[in-house]
């Protein structure tokens, strides 16, 4: 029988192992995740971490409402990515993940589930949004550990703990002590259709289309001691988009630097006052359109000036004054600006300047008191159109219009909200200069990423107005205060906040709504300003909701010894600048003199692959369970690290197809690590590694690299670095450049040699490292390959278990590196070469070329180096010899991309094809028959 017929596959080394090339993720993690349980990996990292140095990642708790979305699965993944790197590196890092339980969404859910009624029990009440908040908290802890997310799950903390509850109120009577707690009559946005104050960082701006006006409001009083006169029918003329604002006007306001004139209105007999650069744009849209000029109109002779409200007003003297402001606009409207000191934030200032009435006539749900006679009841949007009516039929209204313009929305609904004065609870950020504080904290104290962030919350900071505190719910931590029912008075006082929060903490925020005022303030109580007995109230206001999460850095970090104040980083979205890393800055800053983190990061919104925003109704969402079932929680983490975070993270079908196929690169280098060692013995690594060949500690110094490159991508927090070198590490450093050629050593050489055993010791060593590198990203298939890797005496059960400083830098070669730059230079030369021949049908496997080169210096000396039997190995080829000259021609290849001077011959080995390695070679007869080595072995 002919050697070409006989079966020669049981005298090879082919490899073998149980990691399969399917992952079958959907039930393969199911079963990691079990293991991770069962061994109780994580307590163990943290038991093996103490009396390391600490890093704390402080997490920013997502809110106890509905499942987890895509932007949930990027944050805790980026999260969890940065403490397992850490545990790995040698940190104690403990994560202790948290939920944001109370406010409005939950009321609101509850309220549809249970009808307004449900609010009439106010115990009952929040027993139903504490059990709605403790449904999703434990539906989003399992969806979080099914990402492979690693923490503290059985003891997180929650806002709606009564500990939790009680630290709140003991930090607002820090700040009623230091005096930061205010109360005032002061607009702030009020969402009509939640009807409850917001604060900034619960507002977002929308397009909206409102009425555009021009309202005229007559001269009607001068100072007697000033001679200016004006003509009979004299008029200031506004412009605004809100016209439900003109019953609670209080003044008019022009620029202190901007000229004004009067102006001749058609043959009406009127005349207008307004900004002299403002005149042609009134001309497009009054009527009459006809406007001359008659002369400018000196602040002077404005000076003492009152106007003609458009409505009646039942506060102050009836009449709207003269007043200055920075803030008028000559961009738009006509250089004037109605003043309502109790529906704007600028308006309030004015009017606090000039003394004026922070007057409000509208109530909670939007609607006009009966101050205002003529629309009393109605919704104010709903009232525009009639205020707009009755402008006209009085003939004040100069023009009308519509505009579209950028307008504050709330964040929950989605409905616009106004600017509504009331008396609430704020928190001064000029007391104690805590605004200039807190920007010196963002711009000189902590490290942002990405850079902009630093500009992005300090603006917030530098411009905000003072922090409106109060919302008019139930379910929530209460403002700790008494109001009197017959005057402004109130009863603040830290010592009896104290004495509440210790109630607290033994029966939760029931024991505030449980107890009378005679409770907490004894016997028959009297206002201490007016001395009436029996008129203080309790408040029924609740703390805004980022007092709660703000505050967590007291709550979590400074109540657990195992944690640290301040944190070394918080990680969240973008909008957390005005949201969770803004609250926690001032709150910390006021009573603790400093941030309460060193570094921030924030990362982008999840959109769809075209940068969209995701909404059901664009029918663009995409689920992370959906995602889970169809390519495995591994996919999720491989997108959250692949993606550079600094800006929007795009998610589709495409690209989560795309990662899957890195994936399956990964994993298959993995696989082929694997199958090469099932007869390998780690303990005797040490023996073998002296016969490493050049280009088995080529691979370990690219390891090596790849090691020490992804730790300090690890600790700059640049994940998709990571991701990039991992990959490409394993598609070319070691499955085309290392792999490929190693496979004729591994199977065919004799299976006790030297040559074999220290390929395997490569291996080994780069199975080791590649796992550990990968584990904080790839999580699930590092431990995969973790338990697949031979058994070792002290091996640890997880990989996640492996000590610090267990890698690969004794193998750091930067002469060798720079030898094989010339090498692998080469290759590219001969691998175009042989793509040629291959084409012209003159080869087929590139085995069977045979290559002749020269090549100029250095690179002559380094492949002598090599010599011919090892440089064949490297370039994948039958034969290769490098000549000193080789006979011009044709044919001839000759190197100009990557190695000019090259000349490259490419031929056919001669003789035949050994059937147990597929090597040609020269000895082996055209006939058949093995060659010489093989023909050793087989014997």
């Amino acid at each position: 029988m002919s050697s070409e017929k006989t079966d020669y596959k049981a005298t090879l080394n082919l490899p073998r192992t149980e990691f399969p090339m399917k992952a079958n993720l959907r039930e393969r993690e199911p079963a990691l995740l079990r293991g991770w349980e069962e061994g109780r990996v994580y307590e163990k990292m943290v038991q093996a971490a103490q009396g390391r140095p600490r890093f704390i990642l402080h997490d920013g708790p997502p809110y106890a409402n509905g499942h987890l979305h895509m932007g949930h699965a990027l944050n805790k993944v980026l999260k969890d990515i940065v403490v397992k790197h850490k545990f790995l590196s040698g940190f104690q890092a403990p994560f202790v993940p948290g939920w944001d339980c109370h406010g409005l969404p939950i009321e609101l859910q509850v309220e549809q589930e249970n009808g307004e009624a449900a609010k009439k029990d106010t115990r009952e009440f929040l027993r139903l949004c504490r059990a709605y908040a403790r449904k999703y908290i434990e539906i989003q802890r399992s969806e979080f550990k099914r990402l492979g997310v690693f923490g503290l799950w059985d003891r997180p903390y929650e806002t709606m703990d009564r500990r939790y509850e009680a630290r709140i109120i003991r930090e607002f009577a820090a700040l009623v002590e230091k005096e930061f707690i205010v109360r005032r009559n002061k607009p702030v946005y009020w969402c009509i259709s939640c009807r409850t104050a917001l604060a900034d960082a619960e507002v977002e701006y929308a397009d909206k289309v409102s009425p555009s006006i021009y309202v005229k409001f007559p001269v009607v009083q001068t100072d007697p001691a000033r001679k200016t006169q004006w003509p009979e029918k004299t008029f200031a003329v506004i412009w605004t988009t809100t016209p439900w604002t003109l019953p609670a006007n209080q003044a008019l306001c022009f620029h202190p630097r901007h000229p004004y004139v009067l102006v001749r209105a058609g043959s009406t007999g009127e005349h207008w006052i307004l900004a002299k650069s403002r005149v042609e744009a009134l001309r497009s849209v009054a009527n009459p359109t006809a406007l001359e000029v008659v002369r400018e109109v000196p602040h002077e002779d404005l000076r003492g000036a009152h106007f003609g409200p458009p409505f009646p007003c039942s506060v102050g003297d009836g009449v709207s004054r003269f007043v200055l402001g920075e803030d008028v606009s000559m961009e738009e409207g006509t250089g004037i600006v109605h003043i309502a000191p109790g529906h704007g934030e600028e308006d309030y200032h004015i009017g606090i300047q000039h003394k004026l009435d922070v007057y409000s006539p509208v109530d909670g749900q939007g609607r006009f008191t009966a101050d205002v006679s003529r629309f009393a009841g109605r919704q104010v949007y709903e009232a525009n159109p009639a205020i707009i009516a009755d402008l006209r039929e009085r003939g004040i209204l100069v023009g009308e219009g519509r505009v579209s313009h950028s307008y504050p929305h709330c964040w929950r609904c989605h409905n616009p909200v106004i600017f509504r004065a009331t008396q609430q609870w704020f928190m001064s950020l000029e007391h104690r200069e805590l605004r200039k504080k807190a920007v010196k904290w963002i711009r000189e104290n902590v490290y942002w990423i990405p850079v902009w962030g630093q500009d992005r919350i300090g603006n917030m900071v530098q411009t905000r107005p003072d922090w409106c505190l109060s919302r008019q719910r139930r379910w929530g931590v209460p403002i700790v205060a008494w109001v009197c029912r017959e005057c402004p008075a109130h009863v603040l006082s830290a010592e009896l906040a104290r004495k509440v929060a210790d109630e607290v903490e033994a029966r939760g925020v029931e024991a505030w709504w449980d107890q009378p005022v005679e409770h907490w303030l004894g016997g028959s109580p009297v206002c201490p300003d007016c001395g009436r007995k029996s008129t203080l109230e309790r408040v029924n206001d609740i703390l805004d909701v980022w007092v709660d999460s703000g505050l967590s850095y007291t709550a979590v970090l400074e109540s657990d010894p195992a944690l640290a104040y301040p944190a070394d980083l918080y990680l969240e979205g973008s909008d957390q600048h005005r949201g969770w890393f803004h609250s926690s800055l001032l709150l910390s800053v006021a009573t603790r003199d400093q941030a309460p983190y060193r570094s921030v990061l924030t990362h982008g919104f999840v959109v769809d692959g075209e940068g969209k925003k995701m909404s059901k109704s664009a029918g663009n969402v995409i689920a992370p369970s959906e995602v889970m079932d169809r390519y495995g929680a591994e996919i999720i983490r491989l997108w959250a690290a692949s993606e550079d975070y600094s800006e929007d993270v795009r998610v589709s079908k495409e690209i989560l197809d795309r990662l899957a196929d890195a994936y399956r690169r990964i994993r298959n280098t993995c696989k082929f690590i694997l199958g090469n060692l099932y007869d390998f013995k780690p303990e005797e690594a040490g023996k073998w590694e002296a016969f490493l060949q050049e280009t088995d500690r080529w691979a370990l110094h690219r390891m090596a690299v790849l090691e020490a490159e992804a730790k300090e991508a690890y600790d700059r927090f640049s994940f998709h670095t990571v991701f990039h070198a991992l990959h490409n590490a394993c598609v070319v450093d070691l499955s085309a450049l290392y792999m490929d050629p190693l496979k004729d050593r591994l199977y065919c050489e004799a299976a006790e040699s030297a040559t074999r055993r220290a390929a395997q010791t490569a291996l080994f060593h780069i199975g080791g490292s590649l796992t550990r590198t990968m584990a904080p990203i790839l999580s699930f298939l590092a431990e995969e390959v973790w338990g697949q890797l031979p058994l070792w005496a002290g091996k640890p059960e997880s990989v996640f278990l492996s000590p610090p400083g267990d890698d690969l830098r004794r193998f750091r070669d930067e002469a060798l590196a720079e030898r094989w730059d010339r090498v692998l230079a080469v290759r590219r030369e001969v691998m175009k070469a042989l793509e040629a021949k291959r084409a012209a049908k003159i080869i087929g496997s590139s085995l069977e070329a045979s290559v002749e080169l020269r090549v100029p210096e250095p690179y002559g000396a380094v492949l002598a180096g090599f010599g011919d039997e090892v440089l064949a190995e490297v370039l994948i080829v039958g034969s290769a010899r490098v000549r000193d000259q080789i006979a011009d021609g044709p044919d001839l290849y000759r190197g100009e991309e990557h190695v000019r001077g090259l000349a490259a011959k490419v031929g056919t080995v001669s003789g035949g094809k050994c059937p147990r390695c597929w090597r040609w070679r020269e000895e082996v007869p055209p006939g058949g028959g093995l060659c010489g080595r093989c023909a050793k072995l087989v014997q």
